[in-house]
């Protein structure tokens, strides 16, 4: 399925979901003061999870290519953006 997957965001999505272990909700309210590319594997801080903690996460070396990735293209679309307006 993620082979045959197109979509960006929903690829990275899913990555992060099977590789971090992470909930759909805490995926979603992930940004980018959360993603420590510093370390190896890179991790991700939970603010707060369904019980209330915090805690983080470390993806794998795939999903942490994918996501700097989309990050990269991301960026890109919002600088395109800007010009154009």
């Amino acid at each position: 399925m993620l082979l045959d997957c197109n979509n960006r965001r929903l690829k990275v999505y899913l990555l992060i979901l099977g590789s971090g272990g992470l909930r759909e909700v805490e995926t979603l309210s992930i940004r980018h003061r959360d993603i420590d590319f510093t370390t190896n594997p890179t991790t991700i801080h939970i603010r707060e999870d369904k019980t209330g903690e915090a805690r983080d996460r470390y993806i794998s070396d795939e999903t942490t290519f994918h996501l700097k990735k989309f990050m990269e293209w991301k960026e890109k679309r919002v600088n395109q953006v800007q010009k154009m307006t």
